[in-house]
């Protein structure tokens, strides 16, 4: 637990943080993947830019409490961060760093070359639950998340820095 709230007290502290997200998305059906660079601010707001596939690189937007927007050559989409009962992929990253910054610690430990962190938040009254892998460092190396019992979304943490 003291290595988990070591990082929180690290982020509610940051005045940024910068980090590449490759996202994976499964809706039983259909899997997506996809890789973003992410900047998140002490308004809780977060901008991003898809880096892979090629066929969507370059596509930006932010990401807010409110909503989301994503820009296409000059054109602004608006999209909830949940809709229909599913997780938005592109909103993945936004609800993985809100719930480790502000979701109940459920659970912390040691796991293999690091420490696992079992997170819950809510959001608009639709119950998230995060498992959070940290290195030995205490920077988050992967996160899953669980929307209704089963795992939504999975993320792999790159070349994350606190600022």
């Amino acid at each position: 637990m003291e290595q988990a709230l070591k990082f929180r007290n690290s982020l509610q502290q940051a005045s940024s943080v910068s980090l590449d997200a490759v996202i994976t998305a499964d809706y039983e059906s259909i899997i997506h993947t996809f890789k973003m660079n992410c900047l998140w601010d002490t308004g809780d707001q977060m901008k991003f830019t898809v880096l892979e596939p090629d066929s969507i690189s370059g596509i930006a937007g932010t990401i807010s409490q409110e909503s989301g927007k994503i820009l296409f050559d000059d054109k602004a989409l608006f999209f909830e961060t949940m809709a229909d009962g599913q997780v938005s992929p592109i909103s993945a990253t936004w609800l993985m760093m809100r719930a480790m910054k502000s979701g109940y610690i459920k659970g912390a430990g040691s796991s293999e070359g690091g420490y696992l962190v079992q997170l819950d938040d809510s959001y608009n009254e639709n119950a998230l639950n995060l498992n959070l892998q940290l290195n030995e460092a205490c920077e988050p190396m992967s996160a899953e998340i669980f929307y209704d019992g089963r795992r939504v979304v999975s993320i792999s943490v790159e070349n994350f820095k606190i600022m």
